[in-house]
């Protein structure tokens, strides 16, 4: 079988996507857990809080397209193309959280935003956040190393006439981060900067090496 084929049957692909979703997920919830509970035993003060943080705006309407990454990441498996977009996406996706829980463990630093009651429509968004996380794992940013590794698998398997609506998704996403108080500017920065290398070096292999 090419290495970029999938298997002749769908059940076969389904199965595939769907056990790298389990693993990839697994490692996720454990160690997002772990580095969090060491973070709440240390309570750490310290804080990657910069002057330009305090004329962030707090917007709740942007929990939606915040929480939408978590939807959009675990889809993304079933739209990769081949078994080796596939494996490449989760790659990405392990090597990103690796880097990130050994800098969340080292270096535990708070948030300092204090984020706002909020009620109404938005409040069980928040909640629902709430109750898997703290104010803690900041730097850097899981959430956008995670959003530029979907914005990845994503391009190679859309089509081109969808990309524009891809990306304006990942901007309002990544918007989001800080205008939803669960990060601050350097955290967004630094996650980008740790998708941005995992992705550049898994990269799909060009056309004259296939």
């Amino acid at each position: 079988m090419h290495a970029e084929a999938w298997p002749s049957r769908p059940w076969e692909r389904w199965a595939t996507a769907a056990a790298y979703l389990l693993g990839c997920a697994c490692v996720f919830v454990g160690g997002y857990q772990l580095t969090l509970r060491h973070a709440v035993r240390l309570a750490p003060q310290a804080s990657s809080w910069l002057p330009l943080d305090a004329a962030v705006p707090f917007w709740a309407w942007s929990v939606l397209p915040y929480t939408s990454l978590n939807v959009v990441a675990a889809l993304s498996f079933f739209a990769c193309r081949s078994e080796a977009a596939l494996r490449r996406y989760a790659l990405r996706l392990l090597a990103v959280q690796a880097v990130a829980f050994v800098c969340f463990w080292l270096w535990p630093l708070r948030l300092q935003h204090a984020r706002p009651d909020v009620a109404g429509f938005w409040r069980p968004l928040f909640e629902a956040l709430a109750s898997f996380d703290a104010p803690y794992n900041l730097l850097p940013s899981l959430h956008i190393a995670v959003l530029l590794c979907v914005w990845a698998a994503l391009r190679e398997a859309l089509a081109r006439r969808w990309w524009s609506v891809l990306h304006i998704w990942a901007g309002m996403v990544a918007l989001s981060a800080v205008t939803t108080w669960q990060h601050h500017a350097l955290d967004v920065a630094a996650g980008a900067l740790l998708g941005a290398v995992a992705v550049g070096l898994l990269r799909a292999p060009s056309a004259s090496a296939r």
